[in-house]
């Protein structure tokens, strides 16, 4: 675990899968007066070989300590504390034994991410990505609880709670599906009741690629007593994207377009990020 600048508390857990989901996400919300400071940035899964903007080496030690330095800037400028957690990430996991059971797998299946591989897999997959998309959700989420690294993730999340008690807990939604976010969303519903307050924030740029009733669906197969609550960033929109720019191994300007046209789309006129909280 990297620790940086950590006081003895903090008063709002943001948790973000890999560098850069906060910045994406709730990297306005951050910028308004809603979340009681000092913040506490904590992303998981840092040891990493995805940096497709970056055009140096892409070996895991040279991608992870890029990502490092992008998250420790963004953390710098929004005031934030960070700790990073060195999970591997799934996409190094991908043609590993972790990557074979269950929860890489059944993505693959469901969702054809990872690619399949093999014949039997790519006539599977054409079946069952076609089912239902909240069944293929349940399922997905559940099957993260089986994953390897679950109960370490879940265990360092409840340390971080029990050590700030009474702080605020940011988690992501799991819009997309994509496995590290699931397993961190479902850790942190799990241990919700030792946060003083949980709010879940709509995975961008993912969120994008749902309607509006897709997202709340989403929300409420998560937990069906989930209520959206949005937040006017309308002034704030271009100081976030600056500070989401911060990540320049992984944000292009498609991705800065994805974001704006989604908090765009949330208010008549205005710009909104939207939290999904009890």
């Amino acid at each position: 675990m990297n620790t940086y600048e950590l006081r003895k508390s903090v008063g709002t857990i943001l948790v973000s899968p890999h560098p850069d989901d906060v910045a994406f996400s709730v990297g306005g919300t951050i910028l308004t007066t809603l979340l009681p400071r000092p913040f506490l940035i904590v992303s998981l899964f840092t040891r990493s070989a995805y940096a497709p903007y970056h055009a140096g080496n892409h070996d895991p030690d040279t991608v992870s300590l890029i990502r490092e330095k992008e998250d420790m800037a963004f953390a710098q400028s929004t005031g934030s504390h960070l700790v990073r957690l060195n999970f591997r990430d799934s996409a190094l996991n991908v043609g590993t034994r972790e990557g074979k059971f269950p929860l890489l797998f059944l993505s693959t299946l469901l969702y054809k991410w990872p690619r399949p591989e093999s014949p039997f897999e790519r006539n599977l997959t054409r079946i069952s990505s076609k089912g239902p998309p909240m069944l293929k959700h349940r399922l997905i989420l559940e099957a993260a609880r089986f994953d390897r690294r679950y109960r370490l993730l879940e265990a360092a999340i409840s340390k971080l709670l029990h050590k700030h008690q009474d702080a605020v807990l940011i988690s992501p939604l799991g819009l997309g599906c994509h496995p590290d976010h699931l397993l961190a969303s479902r850790a942190c519903k799990r241990l919700g009741h030792l946060a003083d307050k949980v709010y879940y924030y709509e995975d961008l740029p993912y969120a994008r690629r749902y309607s509006i009733e897709g997202i709340a669906k989403h929300a409420r197969g998560l937990d069906r007593k989930l209520r959206p609550l949005r937040v006017d960033i309308s002034g704030l929109v271009e100081s976030k994207t600056r500070n989401l720019l911060l990540y320049r191994s992984q944000v292009s300007s498609d991705h800065v377009m994805e974001t704006k046209e989604h908090t765009a789309r949330l208010g008549n006129g205005a710009w909104f990020e939207e939290l999904w909280t009890y």
